[in-house]
């Protein structure tokens, strides 16, 4: 299917996919601006002019709602919102990732789109002026808690996008690196907004465009990642000589169904391991002659592989159905609606179905992180890897310690993953208690995306010692790797990774193949 060169914000179609495209992979993005724009503006305009009173608009924010603005006040209250809200904070100078920032910018602009924010189309333009010319301003790591938007870093978008008015001493990425603000719009020619209308301050910053922006890229690094899970049970099964029959989705099926992500898991490995010579078959051993060969293998490397990963593959397709479905809805308070010429005050800003699915990924995290523990520690254990050896050493001489030192690793990397906390239910109340519940999504998601880069490092980990002990194997089975004994796409993927992390004959530093293979991993769009 051929895609498009550029992705098109609508309002209306934009995935995680295409957010992470942007975002991540630079991918050029457009803007199509509908008429529902310029008639919720003139709406929350024409209601200005008739006396209303707006939230956010010609009153204060928050408990202060009761403090009402005079006409002539009405822009300060928007720049007042906005000093007062830089206050972002982070340790040890820890921003937020560019990407996240990138993302987020993208998701806001596709939500003004839609044309409930009341907000004009120039603001719009501008959002998008700074995408296209890589203008990312540079945001603190602490301050959202996901409850009345993404308050305190959405504020450093929109003192970017209104020249600095708070702060023009903060900075921003470039194509040509971090800059200060003034020096940035004088090189790349960005003409900032000066002059800001009724309610622009607030709709920047009234949104979960953080929280579903980290979501989005955690997802999508966790789909790459359920890849290379495949691959590494395929490697290890087959080099442990497990038994033909252990990812069969036909006993998957009949187990949790047939749409079930340990379906889906199992048709995958399966997939991966035909043809192959190394694979036991079942029938054969149980039918006599088995030489001593167990009539079943261990739970992590062969029957209960695709039940433990099954929720982890659930997850993953329920995050990003929401996912899809918040890019595209309208989050502001107060809601500016042309079509039925009503305005509504809400709290749709509240980000409470990101941050319950967010603490749900992190709990499949964990367990995925307990799963290739296991298959690491069954690797390097002489007595369950049949016949591979002590810590996978090619030829021991006495003074080779192999892959011992990757088992250490993997038992540090998988202890963060393994307390997981639910975040979402110990919302803190804040605000004067006029916020009394508050999501926390901000911080749950921001979890979920570290547990992915810890995830990721296992996972090199493991692809390491599951390469090894496949080449192992065939050594000793005196097999060679081609696509008429094996899966090409397995044969693809092993010559790929092996030409970042060779066969180990003598002992090694691993140390720059992790990385190697981290940096890889993340620059790839998918693995299979």
């Amino acid at each position: 299917m051929k895609t498009s060169a550029k992705v098109l914000l609508t309002g209306k179609d934009l995935t995680l996919s295409d957010l992470v495209m942007v975002a991540l992979f630079n991918k050029p993005m457009e803007i199509k601006i509908s008429a529902a724009v310029d008639e919720s503006e003139k709406l929350l305009n024409d209601k200005l002019a008739q006396n209303y009173f707006l939230y956010g608009v010609n009153t204060n924010f928050g408990k202060d709602v009761s403090l009402l603005v005079q006409p002539e006040q009405m822009e300060e209250l928007q720049r007042n919102l906005i000093r007062s809200l830089l206050c972002g904070a982070s340790i040890s100078d820890e921003l937020l990732p560019m990407p996240i920032i990138k993302g987020a910018m993208l998701a806001r602009i596709n939500c003004l789109l839609l044309g409930y924010s009341g907000v004009s189309r120039t603001l719009i333009l501008k959002k998008a002026e700074a995408l296209k010319l890589g203008l990312i301003p540079l945001v603190p790591l602490f301050g959202s808690v996901g409850a009345s938007g993404d308050l305190i870093p959405s504020a450093y978008i929109a003192n970017f996008i209104f020249g600095g008015f708070a702060d023009d001493t903060l900075s921003c990425y470039t194509p040509s690196g971090i800059m200060p603000l003034p020096q940035a719009y004088f090189k790349f020619g960005f003409e900032p907004l000066y002059k800001i209308r009724p309610k622009e301050c607030l709709s920047i910053i009234n949104s979960v465009s953080f929280c579903v922006s980290i979501a989005s890229l955690a997802i999508f690094e966790l789909k790459k990642v359920v890849e290379l899970l495949a691959l590494i049970a395929s490697f290890s099964a087959q080099a442990v000589r497990c038994f033909d029959e252990d990812f069969s989705p036909y006993v998957q099926e009949l187990r949790s169904g047939p749409e079930s992500g340990a379906v889906k898991f199992a048709e995958k490995v399966c997939q991966l391991n035909h043809p192959n010579p190394l694979l036991l078959d079942a029938e054969k051993a149980r039918r006599g002659n088995r030489r001593n060969i167990p009539l079943q293998d261990a739970y992590s490397l062969g029957r209960c592989a695709s039940q433990h990963l099954d929720s982890l593959l659930d997850v993953l397709k329920i995050s990003e159905e929401k996912i899809n479905t918040v890019l595209n809805r309208a989050h502001d308070n107060p809601l500016i609606d042309p079509h039925k010429q009503r305005i509504s005050h809400s709290g749709n800003f509240y980000a409470g179905d990101i941050a319950s699915r967010m603490d749900w990924t992190r709990v499949e995290i964990g367990k995925a992180a307990k799963w290739l523990h296991a298959i690491v520690n069954r690797l390097l254990d002489e007595n369950k890897n049949n016949g591979l050896g002590a810590n996978l050493v090619y030829r021991q001489d006495g003074i080779q310690n192999g892959l011992k030192g990757l088992n250490l690793l993997s038992t540090a990397l998988t202890t963060p993953l393994s307390g997981v906390t639910a975040i979402s239910p110990l919302t803190v109340p804040t605000e004067r208690e006029n916020q009394d519940i508050v999501s926390l999504a901000f911080q749950s998601a921001i979890e979920t995306y570290r547990a992915v880069g810890i995830l990721e490092n296992l996972v090199a980990v493991s692809l390491i010692c599951a390469l090894q002990a496949f080449d192992l194997r065939l050594k000793k089975e005196q097999i060679s790797v081609s696509r008429k004994k094996f899966n090409p796409m397995l044969v693809n993927a092993y010559q790929q990774f092996r030409d970042i992390v060779p066969f180990v004959k003598k002992d090694v530093s691993f140390h720059a193949y992790i990385q190697k293979l981290k940096i890889f991993i993340q620059k790839q769009e998918r693995i299979l």
